[in-house]
């Protein structure tokens, strides 16, 4: 039996080799990433489980919890309370479609899956196929201090441009206001 290399080359034969494998892959990856990435916070903060489980008016062993989970169960308004209680906010998130993603991964298996080495990678590749994704359109307030009424605050119409990935235009299909989305 032949030897299968390093770990990368073992990642990029099963995303080449078993669509469904890829996606558990990705989805398992994904998963680990974000959970990792609210360990860090809490540690590059200077908090202990104590203190971020003080915060969040639970308990030590809560956070203890939540740190081992590595199967997706945490929900997203507590990843997002666990992420402001350590003082940080993950970027809005992204999404392409799922064969560019297995693309990308089999051919930078080493690399983070960043928005933007995902945009750089893109970008060398944009010769020999476009990335396609949908248009987004996003009404984000001028100010950090939103006013009583939403409709009040200044806004500033941004969209997801399919033609650049990651990056943002004038154009739009949906608007989001007041929590709610509006075509």
């Amino acid at each position: 039996m032949e030897s299968a290399g390093t770990i990368e080359d073992i990642i990029r034969d099963l995303l080449a080799s078993d669509p469904e494998a890829a996606r558990e892959y990705l989805k398992e990856s994904f998963l680990l990433n974000a959970m990792s990435a609210l360990f860090h916070a809490r540690r590059d903060a200077g908090l202990t489980q104590a203190q971020l489980a003080e915060r969040l008016h639970t308990r030590q062993s809560s956070i203890a919890r939540l740190e081992r989970d590595q199967s997706g169960s945490v929900t997203l308004r507590r990843f997002i309370e666990v992420a402001l209680a350590c003082g940080v906010m993950p970027f809005d998130i992204s999404f392409v479609p799922v064969e560019e993603m297995i693309r990308f991964a089999s051919e930078a298996a080493e690399t983070p899956r960043t928005q933007e080495v995902f945009a750089a990678w893109a970008a060398s590749h944009a010769t020999t196929q476009q990335v396609s994704a949908p248009q987004l359109t996003l009404i984000a307030p001028t100010s950090a201090n939103v006013s009583a009424s939403v409709m009040e605050t200044p806004a500033i119409p941004l969209s997801l441009s399919p033609q650049q990935p990651g990056l943002w235009s004038e154009a739009s299909l949906a608007t989001f206001v007041g929590g709610n989305w509006a075509a």
